[in-house]
């Protein structure tokens, strides 16, 4: 699932839908807010999103390796405030780091411990060390959201 947005006061965006590409593909049209993806092998994958902007071409793309585990996963896509600036994977930036301009997210990290939640549904969301599991944290209180 990839969740596309923009900052409310840069309405306008709403008229210059996303795109996308997955490992080079060819680009596929988005819509600002929720789209469905191909499902994916395990794996690392290079995802790329902008959006066309007037005659400019090409504006806020955002470009990562996201490490998609074998559930698949949940990805957020923000434009910037200013058409030209990068956009941002904020979802995987809570859970990885910022590498050469990739982000590297957190599927591949030790098990038994607790981490921002990738789909967005909770405060965090534990990693057994082979998946992500259903036992969740919001508002400091334990609870459990199937994935």
């Amino acid at each position: 699932m990839l969740r596309t947005g923009f900052f409310p006061l840069a309405f306008v965006l709403y008229f210059f839908p996303p795109k996308a590409s997955i490992d080079g593909s060819a680009p596929f049209d988005l819509r600002w807010g929720e789209n469905p993806l191909p499902r994916l092998p395990p794996g690392q994958h290079r995802v790329r999103v902008w959006f066309n902007y007037l005659f400019f071409g090409e504006c806020g793309v955002a470009d990562a390796v996201v490490d998609v585990p074998p559930e698949g996963m949940f990805l957020e896509y923000r434009a910037p405030w200013f058409v030209w600036s990068p956009g941002k994977f904020p979802s995987l930036a809570r859970q990885g780091a910022v590498q050469g301009g990739a982000v590297q997210g957190t599927a591949g990290a030790g098990g038994g411990t607790w981490h921002p939640d990738p789909l967005g549904r909770a405060d965090q969301r534990y990693w057994d060390g082979q998946a992500w599991t259903g036992h969740v944290v919001r508002g400091g209180q334990q609870g459990w959201d199937p994935i």
